[in-house]
């Protein structure tokens, strides 16, 4: 947990200081500032040529492109809810190791409601600053084009790099140095890695706790006496990372089933839920010893409370 615990610490600084930083630079650009930074590298009028197809109806339809319509409030935030999984998850999954913590009740009361309030204010800064530096409309019409239709896209600014939209890109337009757009990625990467170790730890515990009280296989329980860590328990779930690296792979060269897998990965991410079901479900009748020592004794009750946890999980 030492381990853990320093490199998360290093996983969550660097990226939370680059960010905050890159973010307030932007600020202090102005209003608009963002779209003249992209034509000052991809020429000027480069930006409007983007938006007019995206936009303009005469324009889209020489490009055999559909023009871009405004989702819903209602459909959009639903949207956008699905991109900050991510962020939520890497919080929560924190509690699996409140054996680990010398006091979880104040330890975890505090950084939960610490955590999720910076976390909030984050994304609410970042999705402040962006649109106030590199006009929502331009934002937009990049990213419709770079998704639907990139080969437009590359006809448009032809000879230029088009990466994917994101932070670290709009950022090393505003600031076109090597040296920080590098820096800038790396950081942002940081903030992938920073959530993928404590959702690893919690299935890691999750199998382990399980199997410690026999409502998984024993061996799930093992401890290598080198590393005084779980060794089953982190097999199984390198095997399930694995999985999705490999299916992760295949999605980026465009095979369709792979697309389907990995989306069903994504969901499953939830592997710290399900197994939790699943034990409770069959708790009652394969481990009626363990079951009897429980508050509430109605089997089927617990059955039916264990299906709809399993159900919620995947």
């Amino acid at each position: 947990m030492k381990v853990i615990k320093w490199t998360m610490r290093v996983a969550t600084i660097i990226p939370l200081a680059v960010t905050v930083i890159t973010l307030g630079a932007l600020a202090f650009m102005g209003p608009g500032q963002g779209v003249a930074a992209f034509e000052s590298v991809y020429g000027a009028g480069s930006a409007s040529k983007i938006m007019s197809v995206a936009f303009n109806e005469n324009v889209s339809k020489q490009y055999n492109v559909p023009v871009l319509t405004a989702n819903s409030l209602l459909i959009g935030t639903y949207g956008m809810l699905f991109w900050t999984l991510w962020a939520w998850s890497g919080l929560e999954v924190t509690t699996f190791i409140g054996s680990e913590v010398k006091d979880p009740g104040r330890s975890y009361l505090k950084g939960l409601f610490v955590g999720y309030a910076v976390v909030m204010a984050l994304y609410l800064f970042n999705a402040f600053i962006l649109p106030y530096v590199f006009n929502y409309d331009f934002l937009a019409a990049y990213a419709y084009l770079k998704a639907n239709y990139p080969d437009v896209l590359s006809s448009l600014l032809p000879g230029k790099p088009l990466p994917e939209p994101s932070v670290p890109f709009y950022i090393s337009i505003a600031f076109p140095n090597p040296a920080l757009a590098i820096l800038v990625g790396l950081a942002y990467f940081l903030w992938y890695l920073n959530t993928a170790i404590p959702v690893w730890v919690a299935a890691v515990r999750g199998f382990f706790s399980m199997s410690f009280d026999r409502a998984l296989p024993e061996k799930m329980a093992s401890v290598s006496p080198r590393f005084a860590a779980p060794t089953w328990a982190n097999h199984v779930t390198a095997i399930i990372a694995g999985l999705g690296a490999v299916i992760t792979y295949y999605e980026a060269l465009g095979a369709t089933l792979a697309t389907a897998l990995i989306s069903w990965l994504d969901f499953s991410l939830f592997i710290f839920v399900w197994p939790v079901g699943l034990s409770l479900t069959l708790l009652p009748w394969w481990r009626p010893e363990i079951f009897e020592r429980t508050v509430f004794k109605s089997r089927i009750a617990t059955s039916v409370l264990g299906i709809i946890v399993f159900a919620i999980g995947w």
